[in-house]
């Protein structure tokens, strides 16, 4: 399983797993019903500039290009630690 602790680790394992299924972008923003531009700043992990109302990637978004390639996003608990109380 691979640890994803930033933007630019979504992309990169985005970008490999297209590449292994051999898709395009354009053929997989198709699939996610995405723009062109938003895969490839994705794959980049840049964040989403075509829309004012984001200031980074927008997750719906990510989370369509994560299961038109037939991922799973999952979150774990890194530690037992509780947060502290305010």
């Amino acid at each position: 399983m691979n640890k994803i602790t930033t933007v630019q680790d979504i992309g990169h394992l985005v970008r490999e797993e297209r590449k292994r299924q051999g898709v395009t972008q354009d053929d997989l923003a198709g699939l996610a019903n995405v723009s062109t531009h938003f895969v490839i700043n994705l794959e980049r992990g840049k964040p989403e500039t075509a829309t004012a109302k984001t200031a980074g990637l927008d997750l719906v978004l990510v989370l369509q290009i994560v299961s038109a390639l037939g991922l799973d996003l999952s979150l774990s608990r890194r530690s037992v630690r509780k947060l502290p109380l305010p």
